[in-house]
């Protein structure tokens, strides 16, 4: 008995039974369709259960189990096979019998990835009015859609058909390659006057690269442009037709979630480096005798936490040296995909990232080594920071902390510190191996809220025993001088250095935004923030912290279409076109302040500058006011502004009052602490509040920032040069000393 389920892109899930004795695919014993939200299988099977009731006195046996994903597989057979090759999109039909009296065929693609033009039917083709190689009986095409492609005798019941055989019916390029293989295939059959239907087995063949969107075979520079085009391009689409133009993760739309799969998937298909290399047009660089160097010496002078201090302490008394460093961040991951993250070692993955979160279920263990081992004894404290959603409280569940990266026996002996909801407790606290707990007053419940953990270890470094350590824990409490809970430790048992992390519960339980750090500030850092004018519109990227954030991706969504995109750059009278007019007031304004002017992109005394860009852009329209204003378009000091080749900030393509986007995919801007970054009169205040912004990091993180409506800022600092943050850093570390354990 096999049990065949098929969630279809139209939110529909198909289920089918085929009962004992019945392998014929074409007709299974029954079949139904519900909407996909009613479906019971909402999530991915992790295990298998075999069970018998005792009461009823009879045990039940099962061998022989196979779960796959082609019919074939579990036994299934059909008169009709159907290939479709993943690299070119081609589709034919066989018989490995002959199979006589067919008069049409219906191909459907539930997620609209059929290619019309593409299609070869027999009609006109194969038919009489072809070469008549298939039939010699005329064929109609009934349906030229990107669902459903179909084509028959007319009328189907009064003629016999064609006849499959040996030979191999060639329909053309009939799919869009996609990641959505849903075609299905299903022949109509002359049966005594009566047709019938018999469902095709349909197998794809080849492969294909996820970023390879214009279907060439290639993943290039061809394939960015066809992203590019995307922005505010998929209303309407289908999940096929959408995911040419960029939309990577099926949700129909164009942001930077799909930009962030887009640049991986590049990556992927070229090697580490190549989508930044397209962009520059450099080849994608090898590793450097110098970083192989570095790695060997890593490795050559790995040793104890212990050792190392003694002979470092040692080095000091001979040579009056004082032993300093700078804050350090041993690891950040915010899970935005398998194998996002720093500080982990290369390779490692920890196979429960979904939906930019990692997703632990009951029973399963996700281990991830780092990079180096992690010695927080090095700056004599240790904050580690994540957030933690309990979906279903009915046991325990967190994160913990390894000194043995050998897991091959997964290691449990080696656990020295536990984060989460511990074994038998209902809050949300930490344990350590020596039976040790720190418990909050905030509970795991109630399911589905996200609680920010914050655990601080301040090691007892005078070199005197007992070691005093005091653990502080912070739950849902950003005031770092009042922890949720505190304990001192004499003599804690984290004594060496963590060389792996664990995820693994009882309970099922989703993680995000990890961050492993010596730097308060880095564990305590809000996201930046969008503060909104509701008056004048005025939008402002804020740092509310007191340590730089850097950014180098940003968007803003509005369902309500609210965002004011403004009239044009040059447009100096605000009437929604640059023409002579504006020429007239950009004269009288010479020499005045910035600002004086609306639809004025740059930062400075009115002058050349805003001529330059008045003529231009002379001709062009867009709309009234100031609107929207580009970080691209602003000539901050210290910020780039890119030409179209990664190297400063571009403005991303088709900005709308639905969605407008910049991007700077070589770099990154520094906003200073407690700085900001304006984005002008971005807020159309006629319209709804449902601004969402959302930014980047680093490359890989994605965070949603808050948006807040406030009243007019007063003044608003720029982001200083990334270079002179750098070297604050530097100052910083030399004036630190290291904290020691012996």
């Amino acid at each position: 008995m096999e049990l065949v389920n098929k969630a279809l892109r139209n939110n529909q899930a198909k289920y089918r039974l085929w009962g004992p004795g019945n392998y014929d695919f074409s007709s299974p014993t029954d079949e139904f369709v519900v909407p996909l939200a009613d479906s019971p299988i909402d999530a991915p099977w992790v295990r298998t259960a075999f069970r018998s009731n005792p009461d009823d006195g009879v045990l039940n046996a099962a061998d022989n189990l196979v779960i796959a994903t082609l019919p074939t597989d579990v036994g299934l057979t059909s008169t009709v096979d159907v290939e479709v090759d993943r690299t070119t999109g081609t589709v034919t039909i066989a018989s490995s019998s002959t199979q006589a009296n067919v008069v049409g065929y219906t191909m459907t693609s539930s997620s609209g990835s059929l290619d019309p033009v593409g299609w070869t039917p027999i009609a006109g083709n194969y038919d009489a009015a072809g070469d008549g190689s298939v039939d010699d009986t005329n064929w109609q095409v009934m349906s030229n859609s990107i669902g459903g492609l179909v084509e028959m005798t007319v009328p189907p019941n009064a003629v016999d058909g064609a006849s499959l055989g040996g030979s191999t019916i060639d329909l053309g390029n009939a799919w869009i390659p996609s990641p959505f293989e849903d075609v299905e295939i299903s022949l109509m059959v002359n049966d005594g006057g009566q047709v019938k239907e018999i469902l095709g087995i349909v197998t794809f063949t080849g492969s294909r690269e996820l970023a390879d969107l214009s279907g060439d075979g290639v993943v290039d520079v061809d394939d960015w442009t066809a992203f590019k085009s995307g922005q505010n391009a998929t209303a309407g689409l289908s999940f096929g037709q959408a995911y040419r133009v960029g939309d990577m993760d099926g949700d129909l739309d164009h942001d930077l979630e799909d930009f962030r799969l887009f640049q991986n998937a590049y990556d992927e298909a070229n090697g580490l480096g190549a989508f930044d290399a397209m962009l520059a047009g450099v080849a994608v660089p090898e590793p450097s005798s110098v970083v192989l160097l570095g790695s060997l010496l890593a490795i050559g002078v790995a040793a104890r936490r212990s050792r190392v201090r003694v002979l470092l302490l040692a080095l000091c008394f001979t040579f009056g040296l004082a032993i300093s460093t700078q804050a350090e961040t041993y690891v950040k991951d915010s899970f935005t995909y398998e194998g996002s993250g720093s500080g982990w070692r290369a390779g490692d993955i920890w196979n429960i990232v979904e939906d930019d979160t990692s997703l632990s279920t009951p029973g399963y263990d996700a281990f991830r080594i780092t990079e180096t081992p992690i010695d927080p004894f090095d700056s004599g404290q240790v904050y580690i920071a994540f957030d933690m959603e309990v979906t279903t409280l009915d046991g325990w569940g967190g994160l913990a902390f390894f000194e043995e990266d050998d897991l091959t026996g997964q290691g449990y002996g080696a656990e020295t510190l536990f984060i989460g909801q511990p074994f038998g407790q209902s809050n949300l606290g930490i344990s350590l191996n020596q039976g040790d707990l720190l418990m909050s007053s905030v509970s795991a419940l109630p399911e589905g809220t996200m609680h920010r953990m914050v655990v601080g270890i301040d090691f007892d470094d005078d070199g005197n025993e007992p070691f005093q350590d005091i653990y502080s824990l912070w739950v849902d409490n950003d005031d770092i001088e009042n922890p949720s809970a505190s304990l001192t430790i004499e003599n804690s048992p984290i004594l060496n250095s963590w060389k792996a992390v664990r995820i693994a519960g009882s309970t099922s339980f989703a993680t995000d935004n990890l961050v492993i750090t010596d730097n308060a500030d880095e564990a305590f850092a809000k996201p930046l923030q969008l503060q909104v004018d509701p008056v004048n519109g005025t939008a402002t990227v804020v740092n509310p912290n007191n340590m730089e954030l850097t950014i180098d991706s940003y968007s803003l969504v509005s369902e309500s279409a609210s965002i004011n995109l403004g009239g044009a750059a040059g447009d100096y009278n605000a009437d929604g076109e640059v023409n002579l007019a504006d020429y007239t007031v950009w004269r009288d304004n010479l020499g005045a302040d910035a600002g004086a002017l609306p639809n004025d992109p740059h930062n400075g005394v009115i002058g050349m500058d805003q001529y330059d860009t008045w003529k231009a852009n002379f001709g062009t329209s867009g709309g009234t006011g100031n609107g929207w204003l580009p970080i691209a378009e602003q000539s901050l000091p210290g910020v780039s502004t890119g030409t179209s080749d990664g190297s400063g900030w571009e403005i991303g393509s088709n900005p709308s009052s639905s969605e407008v986007s910049e991007y700077f995919l070589l770099g990154e801007t520094t906003v200073a602490a407690g700085g900001s970054i304006t984005l002008g009169q971005a807020f159309d205040t006629s319209g709804t509040d449902d601004l969402v912004f959302t930014y980047q990091i680093n490359g890989e993180r994605y965070i949603g920032g808050k948006v807040s409506l406030t009243g007019s800022l007063a003044a608003t600092t720029v982001p200083e040069p990334s270079t002179l943050g750098l070297a604050v850093l530097m100052l910083v570390g030399f004036a630190q000393q290291v904290r020691c354990r012996v």
